[in-house]
């Protein structure tokens, strides 16, 4: 499938065309082949779908200047290094999911976007994090007493219990920012390969 997505942005990259097909047939010999197709502009509707394959074809020598403009997108496409040939949508959303919001827009050369959402994602963990500070020195005994191991969840759930409601809004937000950081990298990146 990686191949016959190839070929398709080949064919879409060197026809005019409005709609890429691809159809698998298998009616006499046990064998796989597919079909890439180009619809051209303008086709009939009566003449979409399988009915393409009743269109009558191009001129030969047009449909070889298209296969050799094809083959040689297609040469270059296989002369790529495995790194290059993978879908930069995904390598876009990747990094902004597992690495941090953010990285996937940097990786889109959407720069201003990218280091926006990092300054937001780490402001936010890091008010989470001098508030939780703050609480967990706030309830630490000031007499210098040393704090029962076996207490230490106790005063956690203590903690978590008073702050429920401001610990989960910071939450939300980190993971606002996520999801949104993750999607918007992979949706430029798949509008700027089309």
């Amino acid at each position: 499938m990686p191949l016959v997505t190839e070929v398709a942005t080949a064919l879409r990259a060197e026809t005019p065309c409005e709609k890429t097909y691809i159809a698998v047939f298998s009616e006499v010999l046990p064998h796989l082949h597919v079909h890439v197709i180009a619809r051209p502009p303008g086709l009939a509707e009566a003449d979409r779908g399988a009915r393409v394959f009743a269109v009558p074809p191009v001129e030969p020598r047009e449909a070889e200047a298209v296969g050799r403009r094809v083959l040689a997108r297609l040469e270059g496409a296989l002369n790529r290094t495995p790194t290059e040939r993978k879908d930069p949508a995904l390598r876009a959303a990747l990094l902004s999911a597992l690495v941090c919001p953010g990285a996937g827009q940097i990786r889109n050369r959407q720069y201003a976007k990218g280091l926006a959402l990092v300054g937001a994602v780490l402001v936010t963990a890091g008010l989470l994090f001098v508030r939780m500070l703050t609480e967990v020195l706030r309830a630490l005994p000031t007499d210098g007493s040393v704090i029962d191991p076996l207490s230490a969840w106790d005063l956690a759930r203590e903690i978590q219990d008073r702050n429920h409601g401001e610990f989960l809004g910071f939450s939300l937000v980190l993971l606002a920012l996520w999801i949104y950081a993750t999607w918007d990298a992979w949706r430029v990146a798949r509008w700027s390969a089309r």
